[in-house]
């Protein structure tokens, strides 16, 4: 028996005290044992996934994956399809993951908790409905192999069955140079709003007299109800009519056969949202409304540069310093105060040039005419804005 990391009863302490903020890290590594029972503990892991620290990275994960794809929406134009779908049933993924827990299953994004299809297993699912779909009938048949057992007679070859499937999936044939990967990238299914997390029980029951009797397993299943999103993007300026058929592919295979495992039992169906919901505006409101605070904060910040490079150019003026100098102490200070308050708080007077040469005057030859509080104050706004200008 290997030893415990050293760390190991100082860190359960601290969980103990504290609590586990991940509730992936939770799931994974730190199901508390004296829990009765699985049921008990998944119940502690979905108490955990509900509570507000894990919530919220959900959410957030959530907000950044979809600014990713509306940005390569933006960017790559046609060449990225968002498909949009709703699972109607309870959802199971990758049941048999290696966790703690036994066959108890869920996908997800570790660092985020964000519960998620990965690409490979969208892309394996509809490929294999794809080859069911062009082998046609041939799938109720059943032919002999080379042991003498009856097999399904299905050709699994893409590029004989159907070459738009090789340029979906890639070429699979295996023979010389014709392999090829596929032409279409599956990212995945990512949801739209933070799903439910519900538990589930599987009871099998004995074969005979001698087996042990009925033994409850319980595991987590995704409710019913969750939006998903599926993007697919086009690769090596391929023919765009195979987005149209991957689409079609996508559709057929959700809403038949569905995703993940016990499909067979009812498990893993959604239906297709054509036109986006409430929660896809709102998503969508939020980019571009945080795309338009971008752009306006790059042009605020290319005016700020280009001023700082105007001032870095900038000399007093004798005339400018002059006409200041000309003005009556009354005329003078007046003028001066209305720099009292700072340039972001109001519009400040003058030209950038007729701003330094005051700036000039008041930390030279003006000085002394400046003694009030608010002139002080007036001097000190204008120090901040040309002191490292300030001439010798």
């Amino acid at each position: 028996m290997s030893a415990l990391p050293v760390a190991y009863k100082t860190t359960l302490a601290a969980l103990r005290r504290h609590g586990c903020e991940s509730w992936g890290l939770h799931f994974d590594k730190f199901v508390k044992k004296e829990h009765n029972g699985k049921g008990d503990q998944l119940k502690s892991v979905q108490e955990s996934y509900e509570a507000k620290p894990s919530h919220k990275a959900v959410q957030n994960a959530i907000s950044r994956r979809l600014s990713l794809f509306n940005a390569l929406k933006d960017e790559y134009g046609d060449a990225i399809c968002l498909l949009y779908f709703r699972n109607t049933s309870r959802l199971i993924l990758q049941m048999a993951r290696s966790s703690i827990l036994e066959n108890t299953g869920m996908s997800f994004e570790p660092i985020t908790g964000m519960p998620m299809v990965n690409g490979t297993a969208l892309k394996g699912a509809v490929s294999t409905w794809a080859i069911w779909e062009a082998n046609g009938d041939n799938v109720f048949k059943l032919t002999t192999d080379q042991d003498g057992k009856e097999v399904a007679d299905i050709n699994g070859n893409r590029a004989e069955i159907d070459a738009e499937l090789a340029g979906i999936f890639g070429d699979n044939s295996g023979v010389g140079d014709n392999a090829c990967a596929g032409n279409v990238v599956f990212y995945g299914l990512f949801p739209l709003d933070v799903p439910k997390l519900g538990i589930d029980i599987l009871t099998p029951h004995p074969h005979s007299k001698g087996d042990r009797g009925p033994n409850p397993n319980h595991f987590l299943a995704i409710e019913p109800g969750t939006l998903w999103l599926c993007p697919l993007r086009l690769m090596r300026k391929a023919d765009s009519t195979i987005l149209d058929r991957t689409e079609k592919l996508i559709a057929d295979c959700l809403t038949t056969t569905g995703l993940g495992a016990k499909t067979a039992a009812g498990y893993g169906r959604f239906e297709r949202i054509s036109e986006p919901t409430e929660i896809v505006r709102k998503w969508q409101v939020m980019y571009r409304e945080t795309q338009a605070s971008v752009a306006q904060q790059a042009e605020e910040n290319k005016r700020a540069l280009a001023e700082q490079e105007k001032m870095a150019r900038l000399e007093a003026t004798e005339a400018g310093m002059a006409r200041y100098a000309a003005m009556a102490d009354q005329e003078f200070v007046t003028f001066v105060n209305r720099y009292q308050h700072e340039e972001g708080m109001v519009q400040w007077p003058g030209t950038l040039q007729e701003q330094y040469d005051l700036f000039s005057y008041c930390t030279g030859d003006g000085q002394a005419r400046c003694t009030g509080k608010k002139q002080k104050k007036a001097i000190k706004n204008l120090t901040a804005k040309f002191g490292g200008r300030q001439n010798d």
